[in-house]
């Protein structure tokens, strides 16, 4: 009998875990932008601590994130905050500081009382993974982001660039003098940037200088945060400029950053897959995947949109599906062919023609 009623007990456990979990729309988000090339190389840009900072980064926030504010995540019973940063700042020279600052300011008016997660994109990504690693050795500093780590449960990373860019170090090359006697990576980086000078030097290319790759590890991989981070990566081609990084970026990506970041990876290894048993069209196969994570990195969604697609809400010309489950993600199984011939698949189910932002509003929980 109390054998009975401990497996009772457990049942309705689980039953009310999984009628009180939460999701997006009942839970505050903090959204993290990535940056934009095109307006980093202007020296009227304002850094953190000029007095057009807030109402100059504060429009672009408004834009960047027009998607998610206006098609999915409104009705959101929670607030949804964007937080903006200067793209002129280095990571550890205000970037971070002032992301910090904002979200304290906006926990003061009781933003993440009930805990909050946290989306990024791109360059977000990197910013939110070095602000909540730095909680960890918060006690002592002299600014303690503790706070903020205990209120994120999740980050849900797009397209992110914890692990840093090869784009982006081509560009800091062109910037430092080095690819000057380079005409055609001048021109590429020309053509991508819109701005970037040959010789310019490293203050004129702010965060761009963290994104290089050893940079980028050098400042998470020792200390990566323990906040669970959902990541989404991308495998589409930019109509524009795709087709040229995708020369440049080693192994599979989604035009900006390569799946060795975007997949949570803890080496810069050209990878082609966030999994190993699986193409990231979910295609059930061998194929070259991290062979490390970052700590609390979990690889979830593939998807074949490119890099500024997950945040503009354009359907992925590929379905998407999910390598590790975070939530309530019904999987679906199937296959083309016969015989030999056969090729079988893993997706998310109903996810055809959905963008990966319908996907997580849809399925995801915690």
């Amino acid at each position: 009998m109390k054998r009975i009623l401990s497996l009772l007990g457990l049942l309705l456990a689980l039953i009310s875990g999984q009628i009180h979990a939460r999701t997006l729309n009942d839970v505050d988000v903090i959204l993290i932008r990535g940056y934009t090339p095109v307006v980093l190389f202007d020296a009227s840009m304002p850094k953190y601590g000029d007095s057009a900072f807030s109402s100059f980064w504060e429009k672009q926030d408004e834009s960047y994130w027009n998607y998610y504010k206006n098609t999915l995540l409104p009705g959101n019973k929670g607030r949804v905050v964007s937080i903006p940063w200067s793209s002129k700042d280095r990571l550890n020279k205000g970037i971070v500081r002032s992301v910090a600052e904002r979200i304290k300011a906006e926990m003061a008016k009781g933003l993440c009382a009930n805990k909050c997660v946290m989306i990024t994109h791109s360059t977000g990504g990197l910013v939110a993974d070095h602000l909540l690693s730095s909680a960890l050795d918060s006690r002592g500093s002299s600014y303690d982001y503790s706070e903020i780590a205990s209120k994120v449960v999740v980050v849900i990373d797009l397209a992110s660039a914890a692990g840093g860019s090869e784009v982006g170090a081509l560009a800091r090359d062109v910037a430092y003098g080095v690819g000057c006697s380079n005409i055609i990576t001048q021109k590429i980086m020309g053509f991508i940037f819109k701005g970037v000078n040959c010789g310019a030097g490293e203050d004129s290319i702010g965060v761009t200088n963290d994104l290089v790759p050893t940079r980028a590890r050098q400042l998470n991989g020792s200390q990566s945060t323990y906040t669970p981070t959902l990541m989404v990566a991308g495998e589409g081609t930019a109509a524009w400029f795709g087709p040229i990084t995708h020369l440049i970026l080693p192994g599979n990506d989604d035009s900006v950053v390569a799946m060795h970041s975007t997949c949570g990876s803890n080496s810069p290894a050209a990878v082609d897959s966030c999994s190993a048993t699986m193409k990231p069209n979910g295609e059930l196969a061998k194929v070259s995947a991290p062979k490390g994570l970052y700590a609390a990195h979990y690889p979830w969604i593939m998807t074949g949109e490119e890099h500024n697609d997950m945040v503009k809400g354009k359907a992925s010309p590929r379905e998407t599906l999910v390598t590790r489950t975070y939530g309530n993600f019904a999987e679906v199984n199937s296959s083309t062919g016969f015989w030999i011939f056969k090729t079988n698949y893993r997706r998310i189910d109903g996810d055809e023609g959905k963008t990966s932002g319908q996907i997580i509003k849809q399925y995801f929980s915690f």
